[in-house]
């Protein structure tokens, strides 16, 4: 499976050796974005940094998660919504 195709379906995979691909994939989501809930983002909410731990620069802004986050995950669960983030 290639890094692309992860960050598309949010798969599990191996790490990538050459970090390019995800920080391209992060830079085109600069403005932030949201969680992967039922095979899609949410839309960004109100987001904190995220920052690469070696130089401190941040990398992402995140939508913190909200109690209206926790039902929703909890309804795919429930619904036996599959993928890498499912029940």
């Amino acid at each position: 499976m290639q890094i692309s195709d992860i960050l598309q379906t949010m798969d599990y995979g191996k790490a990538p050796e050459d970090s390019t691909i995800v920080a391209d994939w992060l830079a085109r989501h600069e403005n932030g974005f949201g969680h992967f809930i039922d095979g899609a983002f949410t839309d960004p909410g109100e987001t904190f940094e995220v920052q690469n731990p070696a130089t401190a620069e941040v990398i992402a802004h995140v939508t913190q998660g909200s109690e209206a986050h926790g039902h929703r995950r909890r309804a795919c669960g429930a619904a036996g919504v599959g993928g890498a983030f499912g029940a």
